[in-house]
C-alpha cells in the first residue's frame, strides 16, 4: 500500500516549490543550429493535446478493394503536421530578403534537403527529450520513504 502525505507537507510552500508543474508552458522554446549558419526554433515539449492530435494527422479513410471501411495513412500529410506543430520560428529568409514566418504553406514550400534536415534535427531533438524523461522517471536505488522518512511498504 502506498504511504499516505501529511497534507500539511503538501500546502508547504518549501515542498510545493520543488515539485515539477504537471503542465507545459507553451512559451518554452529550444533553438536548434542547423547547416548555413540558419536555426529553426521549437517548442521545448509539446502538451497532450498536441501529441493526440499528431499521433492522428495522418490517418484518413481509405476505402480497400471489396471492403466499404478502412483507414490509411497520409505519410506527407503527417510529416507536414510533425514540423508544424514542433515548429515556433526559424531564420529562412524570402527571395527578398524578408523572414518568412513558419506556416503550414511555407512549410509545404521548403525544398526536400531542409524540410530532410529539419526531420533529422527534430528526431535528435526528440531522442533527447525522451531519454531525459526516461532518466528522470528512471526508479531509484532507494526504497520510497514516508513522510516521517522511514522506508514504506
Amino acid at each position: 500500500m502506498a504511504a499516505v502525505k501529511d497534507n500539511a507537507e503538501a500546502r508547504d510552500p518549501q515542498v510545493a516549490h520543488k515539485r515539477r508543474s504537471r503542465f507545459v508552458d507553451p512559451g518554452l522554446t529550444h533553438t536548434i543550429e542547423i547547416s548555413d549558419g540558419d536555426w529553426i526554433k521549437v517548442k521545448k515539449e509539446l502538451m497532450h493535446g498536441e501529441h493526440t492530435q499528431l499521433a492522428t494527422a495522418g490517418l484518413g479513410k481509405e476505402i480497400l478493394p471489396g471492403q466499404d471501411h478502412g483507414v490509411g495513412v497520409d505519410w506527407d500529410r503527417y510529416a507536414l503536421a510533425r514540423k508544424y506543430t514542433w515548429l515556433v520560428d526559424w531564420s529562412f529568409l524570402g527571395d527578398d530578403g524578408r523572414p518568412v514566418p513558419v506556416s503550414w504553406d511555407s512549410i509545404a514550400a521548403l525544398d526536400q534537403g531542409t524540410a530532410e534536415e529539419i526531420d533529422a534535427a527534430l528526431d535528435r531533438y526528440i531522442e533527447a527529450l525522451e531519454a531525459e524523461k526516461n532518466d528522470r522517471l528512471a526508479p531509484t536505488s532507494e526504497p520510497p520513504k514516508s513522510s516521517d522518512g522511514t522506508p514504506s511498504s
